[in-house]
């Protein structure tokens, strides 16, 4: 595993559950020693990437990544277009909408309407969801087919179509 990849895997580990970990609780996830650990999260300080508190010694995101993500989204205004869609959407069904974007891994879900029936489907945001088992991977399969027949103002909104 290169040092990027064992970054970021820290980096997602943070991401996920508890907001701040332990040293020995990040190595242990990652299954890195402490000393790799370290100097990984020393090198994402730096950059701003992760944040260490003062008093608890707890490892948090730092606001580095919010800053990385801001940037995408200027670059790629997903969410500004995607938002008062979802909230539309599930104004009138009532219902969990979500919506996610194509990443080589899988689709992550980057914003959720959650429905306030009882019964309904959960999908945490950074969720990154199989493409092959959730109806919204299926349906990203089959937007090659889909981007055919669309008007050319709404293909914009879609990646290029990749192939299989």
């Amino acid at each position: 595993m290169s040092t990027v990849a064992k970054a970021v895997s820290l980096l997602e580990v943070l991401g996920q559950g508890e907001p701040e970990r332990t040293l020995a609780d990040l190595a242990r996830s990652v299954d890195f020693d402490k000393a790799t650990t370290r100097r990984l999260l020393l090198a994402l300080m730096e950059q701003g990437l992760v944040e260490q508190d003062g008093g608890s010694r707890l490892y948090r995101l730092g606001i580095g990544v919010a800053r990385l993500a801001l940037m995408r989204e200027a670059q790629f205004p997903f969410l500004r277009t995607a938002i008062p869609v979802a909230d539309a959407l599930a104004a009138r069904t009532g219902e969990t909408v979500h919506f996610s974007e194509y990443s080589s891994r899988g689709l992550i879900s980057v914003h959720v309407v959650e429905s306030s029936k009882a019964n309904r489907v959960a999908v945490p945001v950074g969720e990154t969801l199989p493409l092959h088992a959730t109806a919204s991977g299926i349906a990203s399969w089959l937007l090659p087919t889909v981007a055919s027949w669309m008007p050319p103002w709404a293909a914009s909104w879609y990646p290029t179509p990749r192939t299989r």
